[in-house]
């Protein structure tokens, strides 16, 4: 999946801008069932396991650019769902879950072989409906339910094949999270505990093991919630509550302004546990559980379908953002300055840019100078006007 390069105006709030995200009907899974594990490996979605009245363990693989699903080795545990997963440099990985009983099964999947390895179990409790997430080649499973409401953290490391327990999860012991990653940063929340949904939502520093608490969702608590990363944003929406009331709204969440912003709503009736694999430019939900437990097939493409520009709030802006598909630009204000320089430094005030920009109209970020991930200041002065800002390049 493209990263892409986000700004963050601070101190002059002059602009506004709203990606407008639309969904489009894909080619149906091949069999109904809620509570899949699933995961993306280079340009492939990979989806299976799963309840629909029973276990299952068949695997299948999606090709986004054909929409067709082509079934793969079966899982070696039969009558499996609720199982984490994750994938890390080209293998994939599914640990633990329910056969009707909480296991501690622990297996690879190698995708150009298409083979199953196991390894040795998870160390923690078994568990179903547990959080995961990849980080920074880092694998994670958190939180879930194996007889009780856990709240623990534990990483695994491809490379030493083992698993160390982390800094637990600070918000109350839980199941059926929502969890996703945005650059250095993992951000779980939501979920259940006996009689109990949580809107409450925390962000996991890997390289230090600390936890820092975000904006609450703003959509209603709720627990089996789909969440993902796409378009450098992360997504959060569907899911139920304590009362069984069912959702099919969507939120997504900037991580530069720790700021929530409802888009479209899922197409498909409200609906849980589905599955959700970014590829390529678009991302693709599927399959699920709705009220009286009936059981999805329905698979969603969700794209973004433009950028929302306002027009500058004043005369006396020096600019505001916009974006497309794969960069980020400043729109100058040439109704009122004519004359504007530009100076970009690194985030320790180093100077990396200083050029006057008089010619341009829009400044592409990405490519008037070359700078590499991290984040940077940058300052336009024309006239006796200034304005500045933060960027952060991925």
């Amino acid at each position: 999946m493209k990263r892409y390069l986000i700004i963050l105006l601070c101190l002059v709030p002059s602009f506004k801008s709203i990606a407008q995200y639309s969904w489009t009907v894909k080619n149906d899974f091949p069999t109904s069932r809620y509570s899949t594990s699933f995961f993306t490996i280079g340009n492939k979605g990979y989806v299976g396991l799963g309840n629909n009245g029973s276990g299952h363990n068949e695997w299948w693989e999606y090709n986004y650019v054909n929409d067709t699903w082509i079934q793969k080795a079966d899982y070696p545990v039969n009558n499996i769902w609720a199982a984490a997963c994750f994938s890390i440099k080209g293998k994939g990985y599914v640990i633990s879950g329910t056969v009707g009983s909480y296991i501690t099964d622990f297996y690879e999947y190698d995708p150009v072989s298409d083979s199953w390895n196991q390894l040795a179990n998870f160390p923690g409790i078994g568990r179903q409906d547990a959080g995961f997430f990849e980080l920074n080649d880092y694998g994670y499973i958190l939180c879930g339910y194996g007889g009780g409401y856990f709240n623990d953290l534990w990483q695994y490391d491809q490379n030493s094949n083992s698993w160390i327990q982390k800094t637990a999860f600070p918000g109350m012991n839980r199941t059926g999270l929502s969890t996703f990653v945005l650059g250095n940063f993992a951000y779980a929340g939501l979920g259940f505990i006996s009689g109990q949904t949580f809107n409450d939502f925390y962000c996991y520093n890997g390289a230090n093991d600390v936890w820092v608490q975000i904006a609450d969702f703003p959509g209603a608590s709720r627990n089996s919630a789909a969440s993902f990363s796409y378009d450098n944003l992360g997504f959060c929406g569907l899911g139920y509550d304590e009362n069984l009331h069912y959702y099919n709204d969507f939120y997504t969440y900037n991580a530069n302004n720790n700021v929530w912003t409802q888009i479209a709503n899922y197409p498909g009736p409200p609906t849980s546990y589905v599955f959700a694999l970014p590829l390529g430019e678009n991302a693709y939900l599927g399959t699920g559980r709705g009220p009286g437990n009936v059981f999805r097939n329905n698979v969603y493409e969700i794209s973004r379908t433009s950028s929302e520009i306002t027009t500058f709030s004043s005369k006396s802006d020096l600019a505001i953002m916009y974006y497309d598909n794969t960069s980020v630009y400043l729109k100058l204000n040439k109704l009122t300055y004519t004359k504007t320089q530009l100076i970009i430094y690194s985030i320790a005030g180093k100077l990396i840019y200083k050029e006057d920009v008089n010619s341009l109209l829009d400044i592409n970020l990405s490519e008037i100078v070359t700078l590499s991930s991290g984040s940077y200041l940058y300052k336009l002065i024309s006239e006796n006007k200034i304005q500045t800002g933060k960027f952060v390049k991925y």
